[in-house]
């Protein structure tokens, strides 16, 4: 038996969307989604119609945030998954091997036990050691630059929703 269903295991050998920065532009295209709903949700007439319209905000941007915190993670920073299923395409190589290759370089780069993580450094330039996917919570405690930084980041986002909710404007910028 498949510990997935096949359906599963096809959209993951052509998965791009949750690497490099793919997954900020999904992440930016859901959240997005999520702070018009936020917004519409303060405008409604009815109580039930902002209560409906709020929480599907609240689970697309859920959603969202799924993108968003696959940017801590070192395999889907450094996974080349696009470049890699380019050359297997133009190099007539096997699109499960090329998936699996992918997946092999996303569960284990830098795995805190062997390389104690990668370093990085984001926009606002703060530097930490990120891990493998799966690793956020291994040995750590809630300061710890790289479960902090996540977490606020997943703050931010939902308070963003809850603004866009309270005043009815999305937020300016990016």
């Amino acid at each position: 038996t498949y510990a997935f269903n096949r359906d599963y295991l096809k959209l993951a050998e052509a998965n791009v969307d949750h690497f490099g920065w793919h997954n900020m532009k999904y992440y930016v295209k859901y959240h997005g989604e999520a702070l018009s709903l936020a917004a519409q949700a303060s405008g409604a007439k009815s109580a039930s119609d902002k209560e409906k319209l709020l929480r599907k905000a609240i689970l697309n941007n859920a959603f969202a945030d799924h993108f968003l915190t696959d940017g801590f993670s070192s395999g889907h920073i450094r996974t080349p998954r696009k470049q890699g299923m380019d050359w297997g395409l133009a190099n007539s190589a096997n699109p499960k091997a090329i998936g699996a290759l992918a997946k092999l370089l996303h569960d284990n780069d830098h795995v805190y036990a062997k390389t104690g993580g990668m370093k990085v450094t984001n926009a606002r330039g703060d530097s930490w050691k990120t891990r493998a996917d799966a690793e956020l919570f291994i040995g750590s405690k809630e300061t710890d630059p790289h479960v902090a930084y996540a977490v606020e980041s997943v703050v931010r986002s939902l308070r963003e929703v809850f603004d866009a909710y309270e005043t009815g404007k999305l937020p300016a910028g990016v």
